[in-house]
């Protein structure tokens, strides 16, 4: 029988935009980068808050990634800058 409050995590080295998905975690390093910048202009191009991608550093943003991507949600971390 299988518990409905589980979660289910994987890593996968695959295209993150066709991997379908609940939820896409990314960090924000208080700048864009690679994957987080790509993601970011496509949603932004979709109606997605741009504020939304640059939280500060312990603080997290959650939302819908309104099909622009295969993973349903986006949960955007924000980190120290990476030369910290």
């Amino acid at each position: 029988m299988k518990n409905n409050n589980s979660v289910e995590i994987a890593v996968i080295n695959d295209d993150v935009v066709s991997v379908d998905s609940d939820v896409l975690i990314l960090k924000y390093a208080q700048a864009h980068f690679g994957l987080d910048r790509f993601i970011s202009q496509k949603l932004i191009r979709l109606g997605v808050d741009d504020t939304l991608f640059s939280p500060l550093p312990g603080i997290a943003n959650y939302f819908n990634s309104r099909g622009g991507i295969s993973a349903r949600n986006v949960l955007i971390v924000g980190v120290k800058p990476l030369s910290r």
